[in-house]
């Protein structure tokens, strides 16, 4: 006989400091609702079995009475997430018995693995992506899904990492507390034969607290792909090589400052190799390439491990004697009682066999939040410069606005006085911004034969800083729309559509939450919304036009999405003679899996 589709609940909702900013509330007599007694949860709740009879399809309806307080929706879309953050853990160690605590003995739902298809759509570097047919994904009961589950990672030669985000979602009011949740289901890991496999699934799903703790109770699927290759691309090396270091979980002693310690690449001792330096907190590392293809700590015997410390790093030949030199930025501020906290700035000169440190010599010193160094030269003089990215001190006054803060450290650029030492023109050059400067980048974008800097800034706009060739700069960003308003972490200048001009890479934050919560705002059109969507929305690529003007690229033409993105890098990976894009992300990890 027929069965029936069973209906079960939806939306995308919050608050982040994002709308703090925006001051703004959203209190109606109908958000009362919540408060009352009947929306909490109780441990008398009846007992839940398996469905005797399974429906033909699976569709999880909306709440009929949703929750209004946006505060409150984001506080349970919070807690979902966090409880399912604890469940792919248990995913990821293919513990499916343990696993089964978060599914409701009710549960009814689309199987993730199987009923895939094997057509496929091929991609460059022998990657295929297949992009399955939802319909063809049999419903099951919580026994069959977590079978399916177990059947589809169980042969993985590793499981990398299982994330269930929650991407939008909204609660009916009263008891039980459910709601419907869009969940972006990713698995990532290796098959058979060493290849990575990447599994992606969006998802309804309708979640109830049941004695405190949030279940998953019914799931339908909204799209399903796998991508995958037979060999992997990357082969990780680090123990093998002598770079392997495990450091101290951020807020133990030794890794309490709020600022990011930078690598620097260089050939250090002139014997053709690449070298590496990393500082930290404590101690700096130097690792000297052999023709082995390891590398051996060196810092010691150069001079270069302590003080511990550091930002951005960069090594160059300021003197042009031939040999690199380091260039070390690092956190310093004035205390209460005008005592230093933190440490100066520092330049090793290169003495052919070791690093002497004589940056109050020759003009690079000065306490500053200096978070990473760029190398121009901005005079054309055959001298390198120095430009400083200024951040601001986050251990003695936080930013003074989250759309456009002012109250940074003044970035610095360092004029090359013929390799005898250096001094601050940032006033006289127009670039003395006050803004919290995480990064820059110098490149000739308009070929003018002068070297011009992106500057990438936290918490409000970025600047494009055009050289104007008589030792002056002005900032184009607002003129040509390239403003980029958001949490600007990095940049990078590229041809990334190979028509031979420079096109421009901004990193920034992406935030799942604020964009649930945005996403609820009845006036989105209005000019601060519309920033702080900017603010959470992502990397952006700029694309310069022939007529010299830049603009945004399409998200879906991809390679924005990096999550808290940093750093980005552009390479030509597999030499077809495109760039592509590599960009690090990632926060804090803290003393549960939840806490990041």
């Amino acid at each position: 006989m027929p069965r029936s589709p069973i209906l079960v609940s939806r939306s995308l909702a919050g608050l982040t400091l994002g709308l703090l900013a925006l001051g703004c509330s959203n209190d109606s007599p109908s958000d009362q609702e919540l408060a009352t007694p009947a929306s909490q949860p109780t441990d008398q709740e009846p007992a839940f079995a398996a469905p005797e009879v399974l429906p033909d399809q699976v569709v999880v309806a909306d709440p009929t009475k949703p929750i209004a307080r946006m505060d409150d929706v984001e506080d349970f879309s919070e807690e979902v997430a966090n409880r399912f953050v604890d469940f792919t853990y248990e995913l990821k160690k293919r513990n499916f018995v343990k696993a089964a605590d978060w599914v409701g003995e009710d549960f009814v739902g689309q199987a993730l693995f199987t009923g895939l298809n094997d057509a496929a759509a091929e991609l460059p570097l022998e990657t295929a992506k297949h992009t399955h047919d939802i319909a063809a994904a049999p419903v099951v009961d919580k026994a069959g899904w977590l079978a399916d589950i177990a059947a589809g990672l169980g042969p993985w030669e590793n499981v990398e990492w299982i994330y269930f985000k929650v991407k939008g979602a909204e609660f009916e009011s009263g008891r039980p507390l459910w709601g419907k949740v869009k969940f972006k289901i990713t698995m990532l890991g290796t098959e058979p034969g060493g290849g990575p496999v990447s599994e992606v699934a969006w998802v309804w799903a309708r979640v109830e607290k049941r004695r405190s703790q949030w279940t998953l109770t019914a799931l339908e699927q909204i799209s399903r792909s796998t991508t995958r290759r037979h060999a992997p691309l990357f082969t990780e090396v680090s123990t093998s090589t002598g770079l392997a270091h495990t450091g101290i979980r951020f807020g133990k002693p030794g890794n309490t400052l709020f600022a990011w310690q930078g690598a620097a690449g260089g050939d250090v001792n002139g014997d053709g190799l690449w070298d590496l330096y990393l500082p930290s907190e404590l101690e700096n590392f130097l690792y000297l390439a052999r023709p082995d293809g390891t590398f051996r700590d060196e810092a010691e015997a150069w001079g270069v491990k302590r003080p511990g410390g550091g930002t951005g790093s960069l090594f160059l030949d300021f003197d042009n004697d031939g040999d690199q030199d380091l260039f070390c930025a690092d956190e310093g501020w004035e205390g209460p009682n005008g005592d230093r906290q933190g440490n100066p700035l520092r330049l090793y000169v290169n003495e052919g066999d070791r690093f002497v440190e004589r940056g109050a010599e020759l003009g690079f010193s000065g306490i500053l939040p200096a978070y990473t160094l760029t190398a121009l030269d901005y005079d054309s003089d055959g001298w390198v410069d120095v430009f400083i990215s200024n951040y601001g001190v986050q251990n003695k006054e936080n930013n003074n606005d989250w759309l456009d803060a002012t109250n940074g450290g003044k970035n610095v650029l360092l004029r090359n006085l013929g390799g005898k030492g250096f001094e601050d023109v940032a006033a006289s050059a127009g670039v003395d911004d006050g803004r919290w400067t995480y990064a820059a980048a110098a490149a000739d974008f308009d070929g003018d034969g002068d070297a011009d800097l992106s500057v990438a800034n936290d918490y409000g706009v970025n600047a494009l800083l055009e050289n104007l060739g008589d030792g002056t700069f002005v900032d184009r960003a607002e003129e040509w729309g390239i403003g980029d308003r958001g949490n600007g972490m990095g940049t990078m200048w590229g041809d990334f559509n190979s028509d031979g001009r420079l096109d421009l890479y901004i990193a920034n934050m992406s935030s799942t939450a604020g964009n649930r919560i945005l996403g609820r705002m009845q006036n989105k059109d209005a000019d601060a919304v519309q920033g702080l969507l900017k603010m959470a929305g992502g990397n952006s690529i700029f694309v310069q036009s022939e007529d010299g003007s830049f603009a945004r690229q399409d998200k879906q033409l991809g390679g924005v999405g990096a999550s808290w993105a940093w750093c980005p890098l552009a390479f030509d990976m597999d030499l077809d003679g495109h760039l592509d894009i590599y960009c690090n992300s990632g926060y804090v990890t803290g003393d549960t899996a939840a806490d990041t």
